[in-house]
């Protein structure tokens, strides 16, 4: 009983989530910087590698760059049974970065991929299948665009494209 009063407990507290998210606060922050920050928690527990220049800043609201990057982390951790390695890889182009986020889980199968931004959609045991869709209309609202691109045992990769800052 107590563990399905704490199983609806996380449905409704997604579900406020998702139904509340706020415009961005949009700023300029520095990848390098926030990223580092967000994965000090996980690296005792997990093999993540960063690769990014550490003067790289974007446009974007800074809580919901926290959360966009501690859900797909937290998804990355959840699709690997045992010797999770995750990426989190940096690139510049002329007018974007790109924020690849690759893992060696289980992958998506290919009809699930086209659902994983669907609310209440999920490919878990666990979970309220809003987590991927609030990450989703983070970026929307944010006016960056995000990608996935999976195989079947062999991972994952979440692609995040976001504006430079224009100074």
């Amino acid at each position: 009983i107590q563990q399905e009063i704490r199983n609806l407990q996380n449905l409704a507290r997604s579900f406020s989530d998702f139904a509340r998210i706020n415009e961005p606060n949009q700023t300029i922050i520095n990848i390098y910087e926030e990223i580092t920050s967000i994965i000090q928690s996980y690296k005792y527990q997990y093999d993540i590698s960063l690769s990014c220049k550490k003067d790289l800043e974007i446009y974007f609201d800074p809580t919901h760059f926290y959360q966009i990057i501690t859900n797909l982390l937290q998804n990355s951790f959840d699709a690997c049974a045992h010797d999770c390695k995750v990426e989190i890889n940096v690139k510049e182009f002329e007018d974007t970065i790109h924020i690849f986020i690759i893992d060696n889980g289980k992958g998506i199968n290919a009809d699930n991929l086209k659902k994983i931004f669907q609310p209440y959609f999920s490919g878990k045991k666990k979970g309220t299948g809003l987590g991927l869709a609030v990450v989703k209309r983070l970026i929307d609202i944010n006016k960056a665009e995000i990608k996935v691109e999976s195989k079947i045992g062999e991972g994952t990769k979440f692609s995040i494209i976001c504006r430079k800052h224009c100074g």
